[in-house]
């Protein structure tokens, strides 16, 4: 777990490790600062990785967004990962309650046997006694046996799903999450909207193909329409009064003041940023930063 750029956990590091005791180490990054070792990690400014013991297992990351909602996704998504994939591990059965009563009732089967082979030369009565608890401990054997290998079956199976947990139909999600619910299924299917427009010959597969899915997914244009909301929001900027700040809020834009202007950053992702002039001298300063918020940020 690294640490954010102001220094801080990115989510409660205790109620993590206690979420995760006994199945995970939790490191976390003592300091804001980056020496050569952190580094060579993947994990900069609050993303949290998650990584395997099992090298087939490909590791998980998740970035950091600045939001209590978002926050608390982050610290869920962690803990469903090393769950799941402690879940699909296949336990010897010395280290389960099954199999220490399996083991347990062989050493008493063995005692036993050695104690009647003893007892045979004493008296006869010593084997009526002896041959019912022979009995059940045989049957207990055998019923523990066929749930373990019961056990075992399914154990292997969830070993087999394992690895196409993360499938969807068409695609395969990557590690980028939605900055608002439907935010990466709406921005593929702009594109593909974008693409029948402007160049795609039609009838054609290609046009067929785009026009099925776009169909199928039930694509809003929500792009088109954010594009034309900040495009009319910062037309005619001037200065960030209470108005132009709840806009911009509502949009989804973290405002903090930084000098001479304000930083805004969309959703609380640092990797997406851009500043405006508390009292800009350029009249098309409020298109050329739509501009930028619609090449960058959509």
């Amino acid at each position: 777990m690294s640490k954010t750029k102001r220094g801080q956990d990115p989510v409660d590091v205790n109620l993590l490790a206690s979420k995760l005791k006994g199945v995970a180490h939790v490191l976390v990054q003592e300091g804001p600062n980056y020496d050569e070792v952190s580094k060579e990690l993947n994990e900069h400014y609050g993303a949290v990785g998650v990584y395997y013991p099992n090298k087939a297992v490909q590791s998980k990351h998740f970035w950091y967004k600045d939001t209590a909602a978002q926050r608390k996704n982050m610290l869920e998504s962690v803990i469903y990962a090393v769950m799941t994939y402690c879940n699909c591990q296949q336990v010897d059965g010395a280290y389960t309650w099954d199999g220490v009563l399996n083991a347990i009732s062989r050493d008493r089967l063995e005692s036993q046997r050695m104690e009647r082979e003893q007892a045979e030369t004493e008296k006869e009565q010593v084997y009526s006694e002896f041959d019912d608890e022979l009995r059940t401990l045989q049957e207990r054997i055998d019923s523990l046996t066929q749930e373990n290998e019961e056990l075992r079956a399914e154990n292997a199976g969830l070993h087999s799903k394992f690895g196409e947990m993360d499938k969807r139909p068409v695609l395969l999600m990557g590690d980028e999450e939605d900055l608002y619910p439907g935010e990466i299924k709406e921005l593929v299917l702009s594109v593909l909207d974008d693409e029948l427009d402007r160049e795609v010959t039609k009838p054609s597969r290609r046009s067929d193909v785009f026009s099925d899915l776009i169909e199928k997914n039930d694509y809003q244009g929500v792009y088109r329409k954010k594009k034309a909301e900040i495009q009319r929001l910062l037309k005619n900027y001037t200065i960030m009064d209470a108005k132009t700040r709840k806009a911009l809020q509502e949009f989804g834009f973290r405002i903090e003041e930084d000098g001479k202007h304000y930083r805004l950053t969309f959703f609380g992702d640092d990797r997406y940023n851009t500043t405006v002039a508390k009292t800009p001298s350029d009249a098309r300063a409020g298109k050329n930063i739509a501009h930028y918020i619609e090449q960058t940020m959509m």
